[in-house]
Parts: C-alpha cells; structure tokens; sequence
C-alpha cells in the first residue's frame, strides 16, 4: 500500500516541477466529537477525533501552448480516541488535470477508509482511481461534438471487502446546439460496463440516452439539468437461497440538475438533485434506486465572516424483495450541516460546525442517528 501511495505522490511532483507556476499549501486541523461512530442502530459508540491534513496545489500554463494545468496533494490523519488501532487512518488525495480549449484530461487518486455512499456504514481501505479524458469540436460555434471516455477503479484493501472491489468503464457521444450566449442543449449517449473482481453475478453492461441543456441562464444563474433513460443487462444470473433469480435486464428514468444562483456578491445558493442507479450486492439486488436532493447556502457577513448550511435527502429504494418475504427494503437518509467560519489572520481561518444525520428504514436493523460537532483550523500559504 505504502508503495503505491509512494509513485503517485512521485508521479504527481514530477509533473508540478516540470514548470514554472504557482504552488501553494494548506495545513488543516480539526476536533471533533461524533456519537455514533459506527452508524449502529444499538450500542453506539462515540469517540473525539482528530483529523490533520497537509497539502499543496499547483497551477500553471504551460510554456508555448494553451493547456492549463493543475495538480494537488492532501494527505492526511484520522486519529479516533476510541480504540485508536482499529478506528484511526490515513487518507490520500492526488489530482492532476490538464484543460485545452479543445480537451480536458485528468486524473484523482483516493485513499481513505470512508464508505464509498450512504447505503455503506463500514469504514474499510479502499482505493479510487478516476480517469477522465474528454474531447470538444468547438466551444463557441453553434454546433459541436464531444467524445469521451472515463475509468473509475474501486480496490479494497481487505480480503473481507474485496466483493466490492469492481472497474467501470464510460464511453461516451455528446452532441451540442448553442441557443444562446453561454447556454447549450445536448443529447449525451453513454455505454458502459462494470466488471467486478469477485462478484461475476454484478458484471453488467449499460446503456444511457439523455437530453439536457448546460450553462449561464443569467449573468447570476449557471445550470445544468438532464434527463435519461438508463438501461443496464448483467451477464450472468443472479440466485438467492431460495432459489429465486433476479431479472438481467433493468432500465429507469434518471435526472441530473444542479443550479447555482448568486443573488448577490456576499450570497450563493446551490440546489442540486439527482436519480440514477447505484451499485449494491444487498440480498438479491444488484442495484438500488438513488433520488436526492440538496440545498447549500452560503452568507458572507461583514469582512471576515460567513455562514452556510447544507441540507440533503436522499431515497433508496431496492427493487427485489427480500428472500422470504414480500418487503422491499427502503431506506431514507437527511443530513443538515450548518457552519460559521472566521478570518482569523491573512489564508488563516477558523469554523465551527455542527451535523446531523439520520438514516430511516423499513429494516429496523438499517436505522441510525448520528451527531458530529468540532472546530477546524485552516491555514495556507
């Protein structure tokens, strides 16, 4: 692990060296109480943790071209009080992107022990690798085309979580109209295929058709909304212990939009909701229904001053019925983050915190309530 971690640290300063640019750090600390570290329903546990992280980032134009690249390293660690050896770890995250007028490539490297979504409750090592590269005609003519394509690579460290370990493959066709200055209609077609390491019963196919439009509504208004229909056929069956098999052939409507309005210079609001597929290996489904939304609002007061607060909810619905029974699990989950943070000095902050989180269910044994409270120190130079 430690070596892995190594090259792509290597890797990452070896490009940001390469030319002259602008490099910055930022050096993070918080402490923090949660009260149910483990996300149980019964017999919770709390702990006060430490967190500490250090990064740079670096930004730069490279010489006799028109690429504009970017690069960054946090890395950081998770110190719990509760049971230290078991509870505590180290995250990692490296990116490097490089964005032309007429391309944009990247690539993010995470390594933490957090769960990968909602629907999840272990912390286990994990790895994301996400690799991007996509390609435009042209982004002022009226008509364009984009072509592109994206590998998103998920490792467990752990033998006892490798059956999450999976690599999905995107290729995708965008075709762009420009109705107005800045703003763009699109139809998007996606194949992709999932291929996981252990579990040949969640390998699947996928194919993804959509309509949407992109860009600055107004001088204060940027969107993008879309709507799909999503089809998905897994390669082989998929049999419970009763003897029950799961269709191989599923399809749904999804929607994606996020829209970021600034009223006013000192205020932001972004609302932002989603339907779509998720991957779960829950009884005898392959897939649960995921339909969110989420509100953010920020408020700058006076000079050194703001305030924000994020709300989300988020359905889950699975659409097999449990082995024996005719109940659909359905797990709703809401979180409300509210914050102040302070200017303390010159790139030195301070902001206290509050979350609360809850997961409801249909399956007693699924719900849970958690409340996190700290302060957080930030300083870059």
């Amino acid at each position: 692990m430690k070596k892995i971690l190594l090259s792509v640290l290597a890797v990452a300063l070896s490009v940001t060296v390469s030319f002259a640019g602008d490099l910055s750090f930022v050096f993070t600390e918080r402490v923090s109480y949660d009260d149910n570290i483990y996300f149980t329903n019964e017999d919770t546990e709390s702990s006060m943790i430490s967190t500490t992280k250090l990064g740079l980032n670096y930004e730069s134009l490279i010489p006799s071209t028109n690429i504009s690249l970017k690069a960054g390293i946090l890395g950081g660690y998770n110190y719990y009080m509760t049971d230290p050896s078991v509870n505590s770890y180290f995250d990692a995250l490296v990116y490097v992107s490089g964005e032309h007028d007429y391309f944009n490539v990247s690539n993010t490297f995470l390594f933490t022990s957090d769960p990968a979504n909602s629907a999840l409750t272990e912390r286990a090592e994990r790895i994301n690798n996400t690799t991007d590269l996509y390609f435009i005609s042209s982004r002022d003519k009226d008509f364009a085309i984009g072509i592109g394509g994206k590998n998103t690579y998920d490792s467990y460290i752990k033998e006892e979580f490798d059956y999450l370990s999976r690599n999905r493959i995107d290729a995708l066709v965008d075709l762009f109209y420009t109705v107005m200055p800045k703003t763009r209609l699109f139809v998007n077609y996606t194949h992709s295929i999932i291929d996981y390491s252990k579990n040949e019963a969640n390998n699947s196919s996928g194919d993804s058709i959509g309509l949407g439009i992109k860009g600055d509504l107004s001088e204060r208004i940027t969107a993008l909304a879309k709507v799909s229909y999503d089809m998905r056929d897994y390669a082989n069956d998929k049999v419970d212990s009763l003897g029950n098999v799961a269709e191989n052939e599923t399809s749904l409507v999804g929607y994606l939009v996020s829209v970021k309005w600034d009223p006013t210079y000192s205020t932001s609001l972004t609302l932002s909701g989603n339907r779509a597929a998720q991957e779960t290996l829950y009884d005898l489904n392959r897939y649960y229904i995921s339909t969110s939304v989420s509100l953010y609002a920020s408020q700058k007061i006076y000079d050194k001053y703001s305030a924000s607060v994020l709300g989300s909810y988020e359905d889950m619905a699975y659409p097999i019925e449990i082995a024996g029974s005719d109940v659909l699990r359905n797990d709703e989950f809401l979180r409300v983050r509210p914050a102040v943070e302070m200017e303390i000095f010159e790139n030195g902050k301070i902001a206290v915190f509050y979350e609360y989180s809850t997961r409801t269910s249909n399956i007693e044994v699924f719900e849970y309530v958690n409340n996190s409270t700290g302060i957080e120190f930030k300083f870059a130079f």
